[in-house]
């Protein structure tokens, strides 16, 4: 009987004690790994929204430039449509 009330306090004993320098590695270990992963998260994300913003960017500059080459595209039509755009000729303006 006086043995199996020493088993238990052994077993918690030895719970309770524990290494200092063995629980600092670790505190260090985890501490500098949730720092790590902390970090690439962070990376990933900007890099992954600078992509994004790349992707919207180029959309927008497409749009920007069909707009123009489609608004050019109307102008000349009417030009066209309306007999041309008269220039008077002169020897800086010749006719072509």
């Amino acid at each position: 009987m006086f043995s199996q009330e020493k088993s238990p306090n052994k077993s918690v004993k030895r719970f309770a004690k524990s290494n200092p320098k063995t629980s600092y590695k670790s505190l260090c270990f985890y501490t500098l790994s949730a720092i790590l992963v902390w970090s690439l998260l962070i990376a990933f994300s900007g890099l992954w929204s600078i992509q994004v913003e790349r992707r919207q960017m180029k959309i927008l500059v497409e749009n920007e430039a069909r707009a123009h080459f489609n608004k050019d595209q109307a102008f000349r039509l009417w030009a066209a449509s309306h007999g041309g755009v008269y220039v008077p000729i002169t020897r800086k303006t010749q006719p072509n």
